[in-house]
Formats: C-alpha cells, structure tokens, sequence
C-alpha cells in the first residue's frame, strides 16, 4: 500500500484522504506529501498548523481566527481555508495541499482549486469510509450550492480526485489505511464508479483463514447483507453483480475461537462468467464440485492453539476445509440432499 501510494503521489493523482477523528489523516497526508520532487512548489493551506514539510519551495498558509483580529466584525474577523484557497492560486503552486474540508464554502472552492491543473494534490475529510467521504463531499457542497444537481456535483468530483483512502484507528491503538479505491468517473446512472485497489477488512481475520468462507470481509455501515456479499465477491474474484443471482441465505455460522459470525448467501452464477482473482486479495480460488466435496468429508483431529480437537473437515487433493466453512458446507449439503442424490 505504501509504495502504491508513493507511485501515485508522484505520478501526480488527487488523492482525498478519509478518516474519523484521530485516525491518522494527518499523518497519512504528511507521508503522501514527503514523496513530492522536492523541486516543486507546495502550498500547505491549514486550519491550524500540523504539517511539516522538508521542502525548500514549501509556503505555508494559514487561518486566522477571530481572537487574533478583535474589534472587528464576525464577517472581517475570519480569514477561513477558502480564503486562503483563493489566494494560493495566485502563488504559483505546484501542488496544494488543504489540510482537512469542513464546510461547505472550503469544499467548493477546494474543487474548484484542483479542477484548474494542480494536479498531485491532497486533501482530508471525515468520514467512515471511501464511498461516504464522497457522500459527504456531495452533501457539504449541495448545502450552500443548490443550484447545482446531485449528478452534476458528482461528475465535478469525479474529475477532480483520482483516489481515496479510508484510514481508521483500531482497538489496539493502531491506525492502518483500510481502503484504498481508485474513482474513475460517474457511471450513466449518476453513480460513482469507484473500484477497490486494496481492502483490509479482512486484515485481522486473516489469522483465522481455516474458518472464515469465501468471499470473507465485514459488513459497510449501512450496507445491506445481500451488498455484503455481491461487493466482496466483486472485489476479491472479479464477479460482477449483475452475473450474480442471489438464491437465499443460509444460517449465521459463528466462528470457532472468536466473536465472528459468517452470513453466507448461495448464489447462481451466469456460466460465461470469468473468475478474475485480485491479486491484492487472494492468492487462488479453488473451484471445487459439490460431489468431489461431499465424498471428502470426514472427521479429524486437529490442533487449535495448542489444544486438540475433532471436528468435521472436506479433504480434497491438498485443500482441507475446516471450521465455520466446514460447517457451513455441511448446512448447504443438507438442503442440497434431495437434488444431489
């Protein structure tokens, strides 16, 4: 991810960095900025000063607040992020950098900024991932600009960024970049057409690779379990949703050793439909005959931590399938009985 994201920042894309209060945007936007040739001309445009660059064309701008001006009027008292966007367009900028969107006056003019040849430039926002910093990207600029229609603002931003990043703090006190997805443009619909490059959903599940089925990731806020499923099968072997009917849900299988639950969906697949793996997301897909599977069961002793047990398991040639997909193959089976016999 990081040498994707060095790639791009000197191949000169936008990038819109996402991410909740203290999640690292900051520190993220400060290492994408570090990867400039450091003979262009930077302009930093802050709220409050946190960037640091090693950059001798680095200028630094930033707002004035109202206690720094007093005895003024509310209106001349604040010198705001889209005043200071203004004026740096007339410093000869290579790159601008906005160090985070808040409202909706800044977030015009920001696009405003990068839709006129600064391209390489970066910027943050806080949101709960890809797709909805783009939502709210959309909703900041509709408050003040009416005017303008929901497909006419998403085309605009379309063409200003290149890619967004989605970066969270974990449990534990880390921040990782989650999501990383490239914006290509504004499909006929008005929809965004936004395309994963890399995801870690599934980072900290991947320790439990044995129990977790295929497609594996978490659920988007929001999203509906069916989008769950369609989405991840998309962005891990390619299939697209529209070669994908969905025929009904199977149980909720919990995981062996962890607080994890698998909903699992039984599709049909269109037979020209092409497995496509991601090379950011899976090594190989086994495609595997229901009857080859069935005549694999059996019951094996394993070791989970140290600590034996039996459990059912599917051995066919070199690949052993255990735990929550063990079980969840068996559910399927049972229903499956009277077609298969």
């Amino acid at each position: 991810m990081g040498a994707f994201l060095e790639a791009m920042a000197i191949a000169r894309a936008n990038i819109l960095i996402a991410g909740a209060t203290g999640s690292g945007k900051s520190t993220l936007l400060r290492s994408v900025v570090s990867a400039f040739p450091g003979e262009e001309r930077v302009i930093t445009i802050e709220d409050t000063a946190e960037l640091e660059l090693d950059n001798p064309h680095w200028v630094k701008l930033e707002c004035v607040h109202s206690k720094e001006l007093g005895g003024k009027t509310t209106q001349e008292r604040r010198l705001d992020v889209a005043d200071l966007v203004q004026n740096a367009l007339r410093m000869r900028p290579d790159r601008l950098i906005i160090g985070e969107i808040r409202h909706s006056k800044e977030a015009y003019y920001v696009l405003e900024a990068l839709n006129t040849g600064h391209d390489g430039s970066a910027t943050t926002i806080h949101a709960s991932s890809c797709v909805d910093a783009l939502a709210r990207l959309e909703l900041l600029i509709s408050r003040d600009f009416a005017q303008l229609s929901p497909t006419e603002i998403r085309r605009y931003i379309a063409r200003v960024f290149d890619v967004v990043v989605f970066v969270s703090r974990l449990r534990d006190g880390r921040r990782c970049v989650q999501e990383i997805a490239e914006l290509r443009d504004v499909d006929a619909n008005g929809r965004y057409d936004l395309h994963a490059v890399f995801t870690k959903r599934r980072d900290d599940l991947r320790r439990h690779a044995g129990e977790i089925s295929f497609p594996g990731g978490r659920q988007d806020p929001g999203e509906d379990l069916r989008r769950t499923a369609l989405r991840e099968a998309e962005e891990e072997i390619g299939l697209r949703p529209a070669s994908v009917e969905l025929a009904g849900a199977l149980p909720p299988t919990p995981t062996v050793v962890t607080s994890y639950a698998i909903y699992p969906f039984v599709g049909v697949i269109e037979p020209e439909a092409q497995w496509r793996p991601s090379a950011g997301e899976v090594a190989e897909v086994l495609e595997l005959s229901l009857p080859a599977l069935r005549a694999g069961y059996g019951r094996e002793r394993l070791i989970r931590r140290g600590l034996p047990f039996r459990t059912d398991v599917y051995v066919l040639d070199s690949a052993l399938i255990w735990g929550a997909t063990a079980r969840i193959l068996g559910d399927l089976f049972e229903r499956l009985a009277p077609f298969l016999n």
